[in-house]
């Protein structure tokens, strides 16, 4: 077990496996999140148990948090392929990104 592994990612995993809040699926992976709305700035803040944290300073309405976390996810993944698909007007979220063979390191956080 790789102690530096589960400081930085907050989960016990090997180096090939994928972190808790990730599934590959077909062509892609599904992500569960962990929004935080109307925060002072917008960041993945990074594990969360089962869930990616991330969050944004837009405020949970009429979508505008939704587009900050595809934005913030689109910078992070490289990929315009991101689709909110469960978690609409909830905090807790699954998206879609199709496309990617792997996923990049996390950002660091502020």
């Amino acid at each position: 077990m790789d102690i530096m592994n589960i400081v930085q990612t907050g989960s016990i995993m090997s180096p090939n496996s994928l972190p808790l809040f990730a599934t590959r699926v077909e062509n892609g992976f599904e992500l569960r999140l962990k929004i935080v709305p109307g925060a002072r700035f917008t960041q993945i803040v990074g594990p969360l148990g089962d869930r990616l944290k991330i969050r944004v300073a837009a405020p949970p309405e009429a979508g505008k948090a939704n587009t900050a976390v595809l934005l913030v996810l689109n910078d992070w993944l490289h990929t315009e392929a991101i689709t909110v698909i469960a978690g609409h007007h909830h905090p807790n979220k699954t998206v879609s990104v199709r496309g990617l063979i792997k996923l990049p390191e996390l950002p660091a956080s502020r």
